[in-house]
């Protein structure tokens, strides 16, 4: 037989189990359990599915049962919950005002969750299939075949309090997700699940709004504050994996971004560019990271289409296709022959290939990736070259940031030698 145990210091009255409606939680939006009814559903939940359960709490013992009442006025008959418990060594029974069918369209699971939930609402803990539990004021316990299918699957309905987030930062957690699936939570209970939509991640918000049957009734709301606390973070650890994650239809890709980025976020895009040359992420945050005046580098790998592209601070490069022999294409190979030979003249011997292109803002770029030089069409050999002289430096000096001044002092060496 499969027994689970929910602790806590909280106090469970008799008001509690007959009575529904007038939550003490209700207005507290951090609490699971606002609407004063989960209980009274599992308890019905546990009986139709083979269930017991029983309730310790303040010294007095609760247990439940069925009982068929019948009007004989007008021969109606309904089964409802029936309680028997102790009072002053006494075992008395009290017929409630709920039917066994209260919640009958609710699964076995969802009444573990109703228990569990009451029971993180007063900082408690679960135990299962453990006898001899004490020091707890409230003891509820939940024991029968049925439920062994259900605590073989816990962790896939609850996050346990064992479980260390990710990213955790005020009222919103991030766990890994070996299920890959979206699913969100509020305080470790599972309120929204859709096996459709990929998500590398699980996210708890204890703010959560949910509805009597702790289904999330405001989405939007969720994944908003799931991306501000996202943006807004300073763990460099999450932003570097998060920023590593596949790029692909997901629920990370639905985030807006519209919250400014923290400065670490800078940092380690800065730190990925530095490694590999390029740094490739969801569209709506790259767009956010592109626009922001922090964003340090020189250039920026975008993606190999139809084009080769680069964007920089307020430019974009596009190369020119020179595989036509016409009289234009000719006119601009001879530019590029033209501004290589100006270079040996000054003293570079340039051996990176030289590419034509069109360019917003400037007349020439280094392309540290691919280790080539971009002109303008419009590149003057007499009033642009020092910047092209600029992209060959940045390209020789690898990362150097003393090279331009070593190149100077040996300049007048060779002057005054």
């Amino acid at each position: 037989m499969s027994k689970i145990s929910f602790c806590n210091q909280g106090r469970i009255s008799l008001i509690d189990i007959t009575t529904m409606g007038d939550s003490s939680k209700r207005d507290d939006d951090s609490k699971i359990g606002t609407y004063d009814s989960g209980l009274k559903y599992a308890i019905a939940i546990c009986l139709r599915n083979n269930i017991d359960i029983e309730i310790k709490s303040g010294g007095y013992t609760y247990n439940f049962r069925s009982e068929l009442i019948t009007d004989y006025k007008t021969s109606k008959s309904k089964e409802v919950i029936q309680i028997t418990h102790n009072e002053d060594g006494e075992y008395k029974s009290l017929n409630t005002a709920f039917a066994k069918n209260l919640g009958f369209d609710w699964e076995l699971w969802m009444a573990v969750r109703e228990v569990y939930s009451n029971c993180l609402d007063e900082n408690g803990e679960y135990f299962i299939n453990k006898d001899e539990l004490s020091n707890y004021e409230t003891i509820v316990t939940m024991e029968g075949e049925n439920l062994e299918p259900i605590l073989e699957e816990f962790n896939n309905y609850f996050i346990s309090k064992s479980e260390v987030p990710v990213l955790s930062e005020g009222n919103v957690k991030v766990y890994n997700n070996p299920t890959e699936h979206l699913k969100l939570y509020k305080n470790g209970i599972l309120v929204y699940e859709d096996g459709e939509t990929k998500s590398h991640y699980r996210y708890d918000y204890g703010y959560a709004s949910i509805d009597e049957m702790r289904v999330l009734n405001d989405y939007g709301s969720f994944t908003r504050e799931i991306t501000r606390v996202i943006s807004r973070t300073n763990n460099k650890l999450f932003i570097k994996s998060f920023s590593s994650l596949e790029i692909n239809p997901c629920y990370e890709s639905s985030f807006d971004f519209y919250d400014k980025l923290s400065d670490e976020w800078f940092e380690v895009v800065h730190e990925i560019f530095q490694e590999k040359g390029s740094f490739i992420t969801y569209h709506k945050l790259y767009e956010q990271i592109i626009s922001d005046r922090r964003t340090k580098l020189d250039e920026r790998k975008i993606d190999n289409g139809f084009f080769d592209r680069f964007y920089g601070s307020d430019y974009k490069v596009e190369v020119v296709n020179e595989n036509n022999e016409t009289s234009k294409n000719l006119e601009q190979k001879t530019l590029t022959h033209t501004v290589k030979d100006k270079l040996k003249k000054y003293g570079f011997n340039c051996e990176y290939e030289i590419v034509l292109s069109k360019i917003s803002s400037l007349k020439s770029l280094a392309d540290k990736v691919r280790k080539v030089i971009y002109i303008s069409e419009d590149f003057d050999v007499e009033t642009d070259m020092w910047q092209l002289i600029k992209s060959f430096i940045v390209l020789e000096s690898k990362g150097d940031v003393d090279y331009i001044y070593k190149i100077f002092a040996n300049y007048l060496k060779d002057k005054h030698d």
